[in-house]
């Protein structure tokens, strides 16, 4: 399922209205706000979606046509970004095919029931029942082998190089592409155009420019400059400071302690001060710890000094986030492979996906449900394993928490940490869970072997012999399609996922856009 705000416009008087669309396997349907009754629903059959029409434009927004079969009847609607109109355009067309193909696979006629639809009910049948039949049934899932096929790289006349900056960089984001770019993820992204490649995947919808970034950078550089300032004016004036323990005992645990002397007032001004103060020394502190033997970040480095900008100008573009250890990695990643400002602008973009952002927020719900969806797929996929690590106490947390906050940067070898990314930066957050089964899978025999101590170790640091063709062969062997972990990281709820979380309240629109069609 798919839902959102788009705008559409009206067939009488031609206005564009906000509308909250709706589309799931059979149809598509609108209504005024979220929650409301629909106003209208399309059946899925009855219309084909059109993305270079040249007939409507909607200031710079992207327009879709809804062309209906045998009506004269046209509708428009009007995407944000150029992604998500491609988004709900490959999703109506995934659906017709799906349409199509049950069409084609049913005698009787008899309705044949969507299978993303009835993940979550499987999977809580499955657990309920430990019967072959129903675990075969389970595993046999269409979805899973449509991504194994989707993952299998057809024959190329060019080389990866050429594809990717020939064809598909030039007109990324063009529904009528043909070529296989989730397969040509899987087969690894060519060096010289991965920064490239992962950028056109992150996009920009946050609309990141040069001049934030200086901003940002400045405003990083001054943050000591008007600490050393006011902290000799209280001097001057005989004021008692805010003092902040900066000892490297301190900032390597991960946190600072902040102390004023007694009756004193800490001013907002003060607060943030400090704030960015501590955020910029945990910088400087971690860095030495990341990738210390690679040669491009070592003390004063190319790499080194790309990270700390990218680093300091995200604490503060993002004050309420600050620095979290693990961050150096993922920009130390993405500094390998771009100049300073296309990495801040991917770092934006990388954090504000589902999963990072919530294992950043450091909101201890948010962390949890991850971690009891990662034990749902764990006991499912490897139910040994599982078992094993329930009897030698090794919880999910003491491992996947890391995994998460780094991208398994810290504990896989650099080639396949690349080939990692290259996927999950298309795939997105269930790619991680896949990935973190294909890890046990690979090593089960090894790890049902080991107590808590061994096991921590080992996940910690993946041999360095790991192959990215074994990792990915492992990959292969996972029951779960991503669709069914967005089941189940959704657990019921059929809104789409927001970093503010589920809001009860409904949003409340301008009375322009209540005009009716």
């Amino acid at each position: 399922m798919v839902e959102g705000y788009l705008h559409k416009q009206s067939v009488h008087l031609k206005l564009w209205k906000i509308r909250y669309f709706v589309l799931t396997s059979n149809a598509l349907s609108y209504s005024k706000k979220s929650g409301r009754k629909a106003k209208a629903s399309y059946p899925l059959k009855t219309f084909d979606v059109i993305i270079d029409q040249n007939f409507v434009q909607h200031e710079n927004n992207f327009v879709m046509e809804l062309r209906f079969v045998h009506e004269k009847q046209r509708i428009y609607l009007s995407a944000p970004t150029e992604a998500e109109r491609n988004r709900w355009v490959q999703q109506i067309k995934t659906y017709k095919q799906q349409q199509s193909a049950i069409s084609e696979a049913s005698f009787d006629g008899r309705k044949q029931p969507s299978e993303s639809s009835s993940i979550l009910s499987a999977f809580t049948h499955l657990q309920e029942s430990s019967s072959v039949a129903a675990r075969r049934l389970f595993l046999s899932t269409k979805e899973r082998k449509e991504e194994r096929k989707r993952a299998h790289l057809p024959k190329l006349k060019k080389s990866f190089s050429e594809v990717w900056l020939e064809d598909i960089l030039p007109t990324w984001g063009d529904a009528n592409c043909t070529y296989p770019i989730e397969a040509l993820c899987f087969a690894g992204i060519p060096k010289e155009v991965r920064g490239r490649a992962w950028a056109a995947m992150l996009g920009n919808r946050l609309q990141i420019n040069e001049q934030l970034f200086e901003i940002c950078k400045t405003r990083a550089k001054a943050v000591l400059v008007e600490v050393t300032a006011a902290k000799e004016k209280e001097k001057q004036i005989g004021r008692p400071s805010l003092t902040i323990d900066t000892s490297p005992e301190m900032l390597d645990g991960g946190y600072v302690v902040v102390t004023s002397p007694q009756h004193a007032k800490s001013t907002l001004t003060e607060q943030l001060i400090a704030d960015n103060e501590r955020n910029i020394k945990l910088v400087k502190l971690d860095m030495p710890r990341t990738f210390g033997n690679h040669p491009l970040f070592q003390d004063g480095a190319v790499g080194t000094q790309k990270t700390y900008e990218v680093l300091e100008a995200y604490t503060c573009y993002r004050p309420d986030l600050g620095y979290v250890q693990g961050m150096s990695y993922l920009a130390a990643i993405l500094c390998l492979h771009m100049d300073s400002f296309s990495a801040f602008k991917a770092m934006v973009s990388l954090l504000s996906t589902r999963l990072l952002f919530d294992m950043y927020r450091l909101e201890e719900d948010r962390t949890f449900h991850y971690l009891d969806v990662y034990e749902m797929i764990l006991k499912h996929e490897l139910p040994n394993l599982h078992a094993h690590f329930d009897e030698i106490g090794m919880d999910p947390k003491m491992y996947v928490v890391d995994w998460a906050f780094t991208l398994f940067t810290r504990c896989v070898p650099l080639d396949l940490v690349l080939r990692i990314w290259d996927c999950y930066i298309l795939l997105g957050t269930p790619f991680f869970f896949q990935a973190c089964m294909a890890f046990l899978i690979m090593y089960e025999q090894s790890l049902l072997e080991m107590d808590v101590s061994d096991t921590m170790r080992f996940l910690h640091d993946i041999p360095k012999t790991t192959t990215a063709t074994a990792f990915f062969e492992a990959l292969d062997t996972v029951n779960l399609s991503r669709t069914a972990i967005n089941e189940l990281l959704a657990g019921g709820d059929v809104r789409p996922w927001s970093p503010v979380g589920k809001r009860s309240v409904e949003v409340e629109f301008p009375e322009a856009y209540e005009y009716d069609t």
